[in-house]
Protein backbone atom coordinates (compact mmCIF):
# COMPACT_ATOMS: atom_id res chain seq x y z
CA UNK A 1 0.00 0.00 0.00
CA UNK A 2 1.55 3.37 -0.63
CA UNK A 3 2.57 5.47 2.08
CA UNK A 4 0.38 7.99 0.40
CA UNK A 5 -2.97 6.21 1.38
CA UNK A 6 -1.27 5.44 4.95
CA UNK A 7 -0.73 9.27 5.34
CA UNK A 8 -4.56 10.10 3.79
CA UNK A 9 -6.00 7.21 6.05
CA UNK A 10 -4.34 9.36 9.05
CA UNK A 11 -5.72 12.51 7.99
CA UNK A 12 -8.96 11.78 7.51
CA UNK A 13 -9.35 9.74 10.74
CA UNK A 14 -7.41 12.37 12.61
CA UNK A 15 -10.23 15.05 11.35
CA UNK A 16 -12.73 12.35 12.02
CA UNK A 17 -11.46 12.51 15.49
CA UNK A 18 -11.13 16.58 15.90
CA UNK A 19 -14.85 16.72 15.10
CA UNK A 20 -16.46 14.12 16.94
CA UNK A 21 -14.32 15.81 20.14
CA UNK A 22 -14.86 19.85 19.28
CA UNK A 23 -18.51 19.33 18.53
CA UNK A 24 -21.36 20.16 21.10
CA UNK A 25 -23.38 17.35 19.51
CA UNK A 26 -21.28 14.63 17.54
CA UNK A 27 -24.16 12.47 17.55
CA UNK A 28 -26.81 14.78 16.73
CA UNK A 29 -27.88 12.67 13.11
CA UNK A 30 -28.85 10.05 15.92
CA UNK A 31 -31.29 12.28 17.43
CA UNK A 32 -32.70 11.82 20.83
CA UNK A 33 -31.45 8.44 21.23
CA UNK A 34 -27.63 9.86 20.42
CA UNK A 35 -28.37 12.52 23.23
CA UNK A 36 -29.43 9.92 25.37
CA UNK A 37 -26.25 7.59 24.43
CA UNK A 38 -24.09 10.26 25.26
CA UNK A 39 -25.40 10.84 28.60
CA UNK A 40 -25.51 7.00 29.22
CA UNK A 41 -21.63 6.52 28.23
CA UNK A 42 -20.25 9.78 29.42
CA UNK A 43 -17.63 9.18 33.04
CA UNK A 44 -18.11 5.59 32.74
CA UNK A 45 -15.48 2.58 32.08
CA UNK A 46 -16.98 3.02 28.40
CA UNK A 47 -16.55 6.20 28.08
CA UNK A 48 -12.51 5.67 29.10
CA UNK A 49 -12.67 2.86 26.57
CA UNK A 50 -14.23 4.53 23.73
CA UNK A 51 -11.77 7.33 23.76
CA UNK A 52 -8.80 4.60 24.47
CA UNK A 53 -9.80 2.70 21.29
CA UNK A 54 -10.66 6.02 18.92
CA UNK A 55 -6.52 6.97 19.80
CA UNK A 56 -5.63 3.45 19.37
CA UNK A 57 -6.91 3.59 15.60
CA UNK A 58 -4.74 6.72 15.18
CA UNK A 59 -1.87 5.37 17.00
CA UNK A 60 -1.94 2.30 14.91
CA UNK A 61 -2.29 4.09 11.37
CA UNK A 62 0.61 6.66 12.36
CA UNK A 63 2.79 3.53 13.16
CA UNK A 64 1.74 1.87 9.48
CA UNK A 65 2.41 5.17 8.04
CA UNK A 66 5.80 5.95 9.46
CA UNK A 67 7.13 1.70 8.57
CA UNK A 68 10.94 2.63 7.29
CA UNK A 69 11.10 6.15 9.44
CA UNK A 70 13.39 6.36 12.05
CA UNK A 71 12.16 5.67 15.74
CA UNK A 72 12.60 9.30 16.60
CA UNK A 73 10.58 10.37 13.26
CA UNK A 74 7.84 8.11 14.74
CA UNK A 75 7.94 9.06 17.98
CA UNK A 76 7.18 12.74 17.31
CA UNK A 77 4.03 12.12 15.30
CA UNK A 78 2.83 9.40 18.00
CA UNK A 79 3.45 12.58 20.67
CA UNK A 80 2.11 14.69 18.29
CA UNK A 81 -1.06 12.58 18.54
CA UNK A 82 -1.48 12.11 22.15
CA UNK A 83 -1.02 15.76 22.38
CA UNK A 84 -4.14 16.56 20.47
CA UNK A 85 -6.10 13.79 22.53
CA UNK A 86 -4.65 16.40 25.32
CA UNK A 87 -5.48 19.34 23.65
CA UNK A 88 -9.18 17.88 21.97
CA UNK A 89 -9.97 17.76 25.84
CA UNK A 90 -8.86 21.42 27.43
CA UNK A 91 -10.37 22.65 24.62
CA UNK A 92 -14.06 20.88 25.59
CA UNK A 93 -14.20 23.22 28.65
CA UNK A 94 -15.33 25.68 26.15
CA UNK A 95 -17.18 23.94 23.76
CA UNK A 96 -20.97 24.18 25.01
CA UNK A 97 -22.70 20.84 26.50
CA UNK A 98 -18.75 19.28 26.31
CA UNK A 99 -16.34 19.18 29.61
CA UNK A 100 -12.85 18.72 30.36
CA UNK A 101 -11.82 15.51 31.46
CA UNK A 102 -8.56 14.65 32.83
CA UNK A 103 -9.59 10.66 32.73
CA UNK A 104 -10.43 11.51 28.63
CA UNK A 105 -7.23 12.78 28.26
CA UNK A 106 -5.09 10.10 29.82
CA UNK A 107 -7.59 7.77 27.98
CA UNK A 108 -6.42 9.21 24.91
CA UNK A 109 -2.98 9.31 25.36
CA UNK A 110 -2.91 5.71 26.82
CA UNK A 111 -4.66 4.32 23.19
CA UNK A 112 -1.85 6.10 20.80
CA UNK A 113 0.66 3.97 23.17
CA UNK A 114 -1.66 0.95 22.95
CA UNK A 115 -2.08 1.36 18.95
CA UNK A 116 1.52 1.78 18.52
CA UNK A 117 1.98 -1.46 20.68
CA UNK A 118 -0.86 -2.96 18.41
CA UNK A 119 0.48 -2.19 15.03
CA UNK A 120 3.58 -3.26 15.88
CA UNK A 121 2.88 -6.62 16.62
CA UNK A 122 0.39 -6.51 13.62
CA UNK A 123 3.52 -5.49 11.69
CA UNK A 124 5.29 -9.01 11.96
CA UNK A 125 2.45 -10.75 10.36
CA UNK A 126 3.25 -11.63 6.95
CA UNK A 127 -0.19 -10.00 4.97
CA UNK A 128 0.72 -6.48 7.08
CA UNK A 129 4.36 -6.90 6.69
CA UNK A 130 3.84 -7.07 2.80
CA UNK A 131 1.33 -4.33 2.86
CA UNK A 132 3.83 -1.84 4.62
CA UNK A 133 6.85 -3.13 3.56
CA UNK A 134 6.05 -2.55 -0.22
CA UNK A 135 6.51 1.58 1.00
CA UNK A 136 10.32 1.77 2.27
CA UNK A 137 12.89 -0.15 3.06
CA UNK A 138 12.23 -2.64 6.39
CA UNK A 139 11.85 -0.84 9.25
CA UNK A 140 14.51 -2.21 12.20
CA UNK A 141 11.38 -1.99 15.11
CA UNK A 142 9.54 -4.27 13.54
CA UNK A 143 11.82 -6.43 10.71
CA UNK A 144 13.93 -8.96 13.67
CA UNK A 145 17.14 -10.75 12.38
Amino acid sequence: MPVRLWWGAVVAYFLLLSYLLLTPHPLWFMGTAGEAAEETVDSTLADYAQHALAYAVLGALITLATVGKSFRFRCCWLTAAAAHGVLCEVLQHFIPHRHFGAHDALANAVGVVGGWAIAMLLCRLPVVRAMTMSVSAPDPDIVGN
